[in-house]
């Protein structure tokens, strides 16, 4: 086990340990700072939001997908070249570099249409979240803002 101090020396004086990442040395003690706060709580949504389009998307045809903006604009395009060939079928690659072959346009629009609207829902998430912070007037209401744990 490590024991952590209680205080640390800078500068020749004695200061108690930092309590949090939002807090700053000021008039002789630990101040709350507002707008650190808020970069820190921002911070953590965009990480948040980053890893849960990491992490991909099951679709209601039990194929999981990449679920980045990037992704399905990708797999749009492609099974809009694949319509405009006249193509009744095409391949798809899910999350797991797994090819899928023969897979009929109008289930490949579904997985499109399901990718598409997880990702929007993660990225409205996000802004809301966002707007919260941004809107917040006191450290604690900023400190209650937090990415669900289920998304």
């Amino acid at each position: 086990m490590k024991i952590v101090p209680d205080v640390f020396l800078y500068d020749g004086e004695e200061r108690p340990m930092r309590p949090d990442n939002h807090y700053i040395w000021q008039d002789g003690r630990w101040m709350v700072d507002l707008d650190m706060a808020k970069a820190n709580t921002v911070k953590a949504i965009l990480v948040s939001f980053e890893a849960a389009l990491a992490a991909g998307f099951t679709t209601s045809l039990g194929i999981k997908m990449d679920a980045k903006d990037t992704d399905v604009a990708k797999f749009k395009n492609a099974y809009d070249l694949a319509q405009l060939s006249g193509k009744a079928t095409m391949r798809i690659r899910d999350y797991n570099n797994d090819n899928h072959d023969n897979v009929p346009l109008a289930d490949a629009l579904k997985i499109m249409l399901e990718t598409g609207g997880n990702y929007l829902g993660l990225w409205g998430l996000k802004n809301e979240l966002v707007d919260q912070v941004a809107a917040a007037a006191m450290v604690e209401a900023v400190e209650a803002i937090k990415w669900p744990a289920s998304s």
